[in-house]
């Protein structure tokens, strides 16, 4: 079986990985690739919350921020 990992964003589909001809379990091959993208995307949201708060006055840019006080939670992710 042939396995590939896409990411929609908004603008486009990133491809972010393919594992031609997987057999069996696949799923420890798979578990490392969404393990980073989880943690890319933690990344990605921390730096918009600091960006956001670098960026106007005190009180301002805080829109959007919820559950950034733990990166690892997604929830509903």
């Amino acid at each position: 079986m042939d396995v590939t990992a896409r990411l929609g964003l908004a603008g486009a589909q990133v491809l972010l990985a393919t594992w031609p001809g997987l057999n069996g379990d696949w799923s420890d091959v798979v578990r490392p690739t969404v393990a980073e993208v989880r943690e890319l995307h933690a990344a990605l949201r921390l730096a918009t919350v600091v960006l956001d708060r670098l960026g106007g006055p005190p009180g301002e840019g805080t829109e959007g921020t919820e559950g950034t006080e733990r990166p690892d939670h997604f929830p509903g992710a």
